[in-house]
């Protein structure tokens, strides 16, 4: 028996800084959005814990989030043997997608259905947290608002269908150097996160492009300012609601229309090799992201 799990990566729609908390994190508020690409995870029982990856560039040992989970779920439940994990990676690494806390999440939640664990969406969270912030989100629904350091989820709507092209240039860009370069100025003015909520609660297509927010954005764009440039490029090549997802350094641009994303991408596939058409998700993809198989 095996499961196969959709790992989906993520974009943030609107990521507020509110300061430093005592135990060292930010506190956040973020609208975070699952995505159509993926990493797909295998797990079946086996004779040793082993992690197989498609990507040279990830880890295979301990320092891999999908094997720290695998090792969290036995550590917590005795019934959860030895596991081969197969890792298909498509999301780009350190990139502000959330790659590997889905990775993470899928193996979590890959386990809890096939050796019927039968944990409730808060205790696959709570597990979640103990490997990253963005765990949690990766478990829950694909619209959610997203609070603490991130690991406080609160589901939204489902948004309408929006089609995304994604761009990763080659130059990233720490997450810890990405806040300690914020500055007072950039908090000092942005659109307003309830505003934000009603327009998800609308279904308002037009002002979700329009108030998408990224407080990071121009702190990374100092470290890098190649990623302004590339910004300013797209929207002139006709992406005007364009936004780095996290810390970065993965640009999205929002289209309502397939055809017009499309033919986004394919003018800038050339100038970034990373670069990827997909769409947003829906409670329902979400739901059916785990497939159990009896081999």
């Amino acid at each position: 028996m095996r499961a196969v799990v959709s790992a989906y990566g993520k974009i943030n729609l609107f990521l507020d800084v509110l300061g430093k908390r005592e135990d060292g994190f930010h506190e956040v508020k973020m609208v975070m959005q699952s995505i159509k690409l993926a990493d797909y995870i295998s797990l079946m029982p086996w004779k040793e814990n082993i992690l197989l990856c498609s990507s040279k560039f990830l880890p295979t040992n301990k320092n891999n989030l999908a094997l720290q989970a695998l090792v969290l779920m036995q550590n917590n439940f005795s019934q959860v043997p030895k596991v081969r994990i197969n890792l298909e990676k498509h999301l780009p690494v350190a990139a502000g997608l959330a790659g590997g806390s889905s990775d993470a999440a899928a193996v979590i939640s890959g386990i809890n259905e096939l050796f019927k664990l039968q944990l409730s969406l808060a205790d696959l969270q709570g597990l979640g947290a103990q490997i990253g912030s963005d765990v949690p989100f990766c478990l829950t629904a694909p619209t959610a608002l997203a609070s603490g350091r991130g690991e406080i989820i609160t589901p939204l709507e489902d948004l309408p269908p929006m089609y995304v092209v994604l761009a990763k240039p080659q130059t990233g860009a720490a997450t810890a150097q990405v806040y300690k370069n914020l500055t007072p100025a950039d908090y000092a003015s942005h659109p307003s996160l309830d505003d934000y909520l009603t327009f998800i609660k609308n279904k308002d297509r037009q002002a979700l492009k329009e108030n998408i927010y990224n407080v990071l954005e121009k702190s990374t764009f100092r470290l890098i300012p190649k990623l302004e440039k590339m910004k300013e490029q797209f929207i002139a090549l006709g992406a005007p609601y364009t936004l780095m997802s996290g810390s970065g350094t993965t640009l999205f641009s929002l289209f309502d229309d397939a055809e017009e994303a499309f033919a986004f991408y394919r003018k800038i596939k050339n100038r970034c090799k990373t670069s990827f058409f997909t769409e947003t998700l829906t409670t329902a993809a979400i739901n059916e992201r785990v497939k159990i198989y009896e081999d």
